[in-house]
């Protein structure tokens, strides 16, 4: 069965891997950084027969094309590792992150259930209780009245006038949803991981502190 796969994730350039646990193993991969030279990573299993770029070709935003050799670039994971504290202190292996963080209450830390959009003015408006801002601010995705926009600015947490700023102006109305920044997060200790693929820290053209990275990867028909 053909598969395909799409997601954002932070990079944070630590001198740790990144394992993106998608649930399978590709047959290919494309990983973006989204800085301002948009230089990427393509890996795929045809490669691997050729030692000179068993891990894929990375790209700079010249045009250059750098094959990577055994250890470096892109590789499969086939799973089954159990997390440990060290390797979530390093950001090292993601999850998809399917969580509603409108209705992620927490009444414990001052967070509770974001169910009302205000418009102010321009593409400003505010919701009616605060967020939780590890996971809620720009690119997020945010449905008001049944339809998706997206979330390009938070100031705080978002239940004062003003402070949220989406792309477009939206008129007061009900929050159905509102997504995480990123669509992968960091799993936690003692999960078991899925089938994936790992970036190799040493990996130029990924190895950036505090970028989103935007990645799609999926299999042939054959």
């Amino acid at each position: 069965m053909k598969r395909h796969n799409a997601g954002t994730f932070l990079l944070l350039g630590t001198s740790a891997d990144t394992c993106i646990c998608v649930g399978y193993e590709p047959d290919w991969v494309r990983v973006y950084s989204h800085n301002a030279n948009e230089e990427f990573a393509f890996w795929s299993v045809h490669m691997m027969r050729n030692p000179t770029s068993i891990g894929g070709i990375d790209v700079d935003d010249d045009g250059a094309i750098t094959p990577n050799t055994v250890g470096i670039g892109i590789s499969i994971h086939t799973g089954g590792h159990i997390v440990t504290a060290a390797e979530v202190a390093a950001f090292m292996y993601l999850k998809r992150d399917a969580l509603d963080y409108s209705k992620e209450a927490n009444v414990s830390a001052g967070y509770y259930t974001i169910n009302k959009w205000n418009f102010v003015t321009g593409l400003t408006g505010y919701w009616n209780n605060p967020c939780d801002t590890s996971y809620v601010g720009p690119g997020s995705f945010i449905w008001i009245e049944g339809k998706r926009h997206l979330i390009t600015a938070l100031t705080s947490n978002g239940e004062v006038s003003a402070e949220v700023t989406l792309d477009v102006a939206v008129a007061t109305g009900d929050i159905q949803r509102i997504t995480n920044m990123y669509d992968y997060k960091t799993m936690t200790t003692g999960e078991t991981t899925k089938a994936g693929f790992m970036i190799d820290a040493t990996a130029d053209v990924l190895n950036a502190t505090s970028e989103i990275a935007w990645f799609e990867c999926g299999t042939y028909d054959c």
